[in-house]
């Protein structure tokens, strides 16, 4: 089967090497167009220098795979996929929306690798959401691809469990060493049987966005428990944290507070060692935090600590 992959980063950098030592053939690298033809090929040189195993764009130029660009996907575009004659387009990490031109133009169809267990955490966040949710497990679907957001018809679906103290970033880790076991699997399977799945239920489904702007600010009437899971769903992507003293404090690890706290939300009931300020519900300790402003630094400095009784913006 002639398959096109389509992504960047560590999803679809593996699904292409299990790929390329598999019985398919790799018909062409797809990547976003939405950067000029100069940036493209500067990141791809740069790629297949420096690490060509960490980017699908620098392993097709070691090895003379066709690399094209989508963006707009009108006919002039879509006319160096067309001519690389693909039977099915594998997205892993694709930032481009695919649109019914692309879908059309591929023999057998095009599947998605998600990093949920659809239908739930539809969207670009699903790293976070299962943390912010609380969630014990969470796993890889491949899905035909529809012009809607993750909602086409499940081909397979792997789950595997969630550790407490996990990240977004241990969550991506541990979705990429599953679709990277599974993927060969899944391609042997459709070009075995054909491309058909299960219909997802829409009842069940949940949308995620990603977070930004007053998403990424502790709200200390929330419970300690879900402050600490927001530090654990950001890292490494993004920083939430918290005003104090005009600067925003950068919270990059907190845990929660075992004893039971007796003051106002936001307010420092300890300060040594670690800083543990009260929230909706427990307490939050803060474990490694920094400042920005005028010039980075450990929060809290070794001058102008907060003390017990201070409120935290």
């Amino acid at each position: 089967m002639r398959i096109a992959v389509a992504g960047s980063g560590r999803l679809a950098a593996g699904a292409l090497a299990r790929l390329l030592n598999s019985t398919h053939e790799i018909a062409a690298v797809v990547e976003s167009g939405r950067r000029s033809g100069i940036e493209r090929k500067a990141d791809a040189l740069l790629s297949a220098a420096l690490s060509p195993g960490a980017t699908p764009g620098g392993m097709a130029l070691r090895r003379g795979i066709p690399i094209v660009y989508l963006d707009r996907m009108d006919a002039e575009e879509l006319a160096p996929l067309a001519r690389t004659e693909p039977d099915l387009l594998l997205v892993a990490g694709f930032g481009v929306i695919l649109k019914r031109p692309v879908l059309d133009l591929l023999r057998i169809g095009c599947v998605n690798c998600h990093s949920s267990l659809l239908p739930r955490h539809r969207g670009p966040n699903p790293f976070q959401a299962v943390i912010l949710a609380g969630e014990r497990q969470s796993g890889v679907t491949f899905h035909i691809m529809t012009e809607g957001i993750d909602d086409g018809d499940i081909v397979a679906q792997y789950a595997f469990d969630l550790d407490e103290d996990d990240t977004a970033g241990a969550v991506y880790a541990k979705s990429a060493e599953v679709l990277h076991a599974r993927v060969v699997e899944v391609m042997d399977q459709i070009e075995r049987e054909g491309l058909h799945g299960t219909p997802q239920r829409p009842e069940d489904a949940t949308y995620d966005r990603r977070l930004e702007g007053d998403d990424l600010l502790f709200r200390w009437s929330r419970p300690a428990r879900a402050l600490e899971r927001l530090v654990r769903a950001c890292r490494p992507f993004d920083t939430p944290g918290f005003t104090h003293r005009g600067r925003i404090v950068f919270v990059l690890r907190a845990t929660c507070a075992d004893e039971a706290v007796d003051a106002p939300p936001g307010t420092v009931v300890e300060s040594v060692p670690r800083v543990v300020i009260a929230a909706g519900q427990g307490a939050l300790r803060i474990e490694q935090a920094f400042t920005r402003s005028p010039l980075p630094w450990i929060w809290p400095p070794f001058l102008g600590r907060p003390r017990p009784g201070d409120r935290i913006g």
